[in-house]
């Protein structure tokens, strides 16, 4: 499984806007880090405050078509913010959108305000998290969680997002077929 995660590389962390720069600005950095090689750009989620990105893989898929080679990831989707099943689907179309470039972080949210604005009480993120990313099938690599990119034969498959849908919801057809 080839993750481009192999040896050290270099990627940037775009956490927020400065005050006063609009969210789109950064496009403008990925643009910069896919012309300097980079080797990827992630995105936290984040919501409530000025310049942060309350969506990052539809940002993430924004800047898709912007680049050609670089990793498109998340530092930390909230899993026990959003249903595991339409997650699962959103990461599957992120990664079919780069063509195979998603590079997904999880987090369980720290912040109180946060998770009861979203119906989370706090005592329940943890088992939240859980059972979010065992129904997903994310395997653990020391304290962080990531998903990568199935490989098969060298060339990119439809992810281990779409692989995850696959296995979870046996049975089902994904639209559009990886």
């Amino acid at each position: 499984m080839a993750w481009g995660l192999e040896r050290a590389s270099l990627g940037i962390s775009l956490g927020g806007a400065p005050p006063g720069e609009p969210t789109s600005s950064r496009l403008r950095w990925v643009e910069q880090a896919e012309g300097l090689g980079l080797h990827s750009v992630w995105l936290p989620e984040m919501h409530f405050e000025r310049g942060v990105s309350p969506a990052p893989l539809i940002e993430l898929a924004a800047w898709a078509p912007a680049t050609k080679r670089l990793r498109l990831g998340t530092t930390s989707l909230l899993l026990p913010l959003h249903p595991p099943d339409e997650l699962a689907a959103e990461i599957a179309a992120l990664d079919q959108l780069s063509a195979g470039r998603a590079l997904i972080g999880l987090g369980r949210g720290f912040q109180r305000r946060m998770l009861e604005a979203f119906r989370v009480p706090p005592a329940e993120k943890r088992d939240r998290f859980d059972e979010g990313a065992n129904l997903l099938g994310y395997v653990p690599l020391g304290a962080l969680l990531f998903v990568a990119v199935l490989r098969s034969g060298g060339s990119t498959q439809a992810g281990l997002a779409t692989a995850v849908l696959c296995s979870v919801f046996s049975g089902t057809r994904i639209s559009p077929a990886p």
